[in-house]
């Protein structure tokens, strides 16, 4: 493994390449016995590391608490798909990772549903990212897909736009883009930039399943909503719907995972239940 050194006013950069296990930590672990006493920040730069060990990661962790011991910090910065997967692994992405990069991680994968991880910053510099999924989700015809969003820092219009993109790809299978953990900072940032119709749309997970206990072909759809009352928008059962969804004859809509349901949130879902009753659908709520 190489490893290069830069420092620059109280910083300290460590660029690691190659391969980080046993040998490889016992070198960073002598690169940390050397840093300069008045460094303040230490960051690990591993966009062009291809491996690590239980080793590597147990030198990471015994630098950073040496580090910390002293109220220095260590940011670890640019890592790659296959050593992000590691560290959510052991759990270090909560202790000490500090993304700049925009990250994704398949998660769960079927033949029309998939299931990812996100992190990082997304904006013009890293939408290439996003962008091959996109790629990806249509060439394999996928149509469902969920985003876990825990560790999304920032999103700026470009990136908004691009989630668009895939949305409204999905959308034309008659499938489902869906966003869970949602940090607080990044939907704040999603309303500034003017994007409240995404937030609404992303909100929103539809499943269908179809009732065979009559034969009759009769399907169920399933509205499961999360996040903060207000955010999304509720389904309008009107003629224009009950005619795009003719084989559907129960609606059920989950909101456990709803926060802020108040008055006025109660009687909303009971004006859609009577909206449901008009158009001969029968609407039960799971709350």
């Amino acid at each position: 493994m190489t490893i290069t050194v830069q420092t620059r006013a109280y910083t300290d950069t460590i660029t690691l390449e190659g391969r980080l296990d046993a040998i490889g930590a016992t070198e960073l672990e002598k690169h940390f016995q050397q840093i300069n006493p008045i460094t303040k920040v230490v960051i690990i730069d591993m966009a062009k590391l291809s491996y690590i060990s239980s080793m590597g990661l147990r030198a990471i962790l015994q630098a950073y608490k040496t580090l910390a011991k002293y109220h220095k910090k260590l940011n670890i910065v640019n890592i790659p798909p296959n050593i992000r997967q590691i560290f959510e692994m052991s759990g270090f992405i909560q202790a000490f990772v500090h993304e700049e990069k925009f990250v994704i991680i398949e998660k769960e994968q079927s033949d029309l549903n998939c299931i990812y991880s996100v992190a990082g910053i997304l904006d013009i510099e890293t939408i290439g990212s996003l962008e091959a999924l996109t790629r990806k989700v249509r060439d394999e015809k996928i149509t469902n897909i969920n985003i876990l969003c825990e560790g999304l820092k920032s999103i700026s219009f470009v990136g908004c736009e691009a989630l668009k993109n895939l949305r409204d790809m999905l959308s034309t299978r008659n499938g489902f883009l869906t966003m869970e953990n949602i940090p607080q900072p990044v939907l704040e940032e999603i309303k500034k930039i003017g994007c409240d119709d995404f937030i609404k749309s992303v909100a929103i997970q539809t499943k269908k399943n179809t009732d065979t206990a009559g034969n009759d072909g009769l399907e169920i759809e399933q509205y499961v909503f999360t996040g903060a009352w207000g955010s999304f928008e509720l389904p309008k059962f009107d003629a224009a719907w009950k005619q795009m969804h003719k084989l559907t004859q129960t609606v059920v809509i989950d909101v456990k995972g709803v926060s802020g349901l108040n008055q006025e949130a109660f009687a909303s879902l009971m004006a859609l239940k009577e909206s449901g009753t008009k158009q001969n659908i029968t609407v039960d709520l799971s709350m």
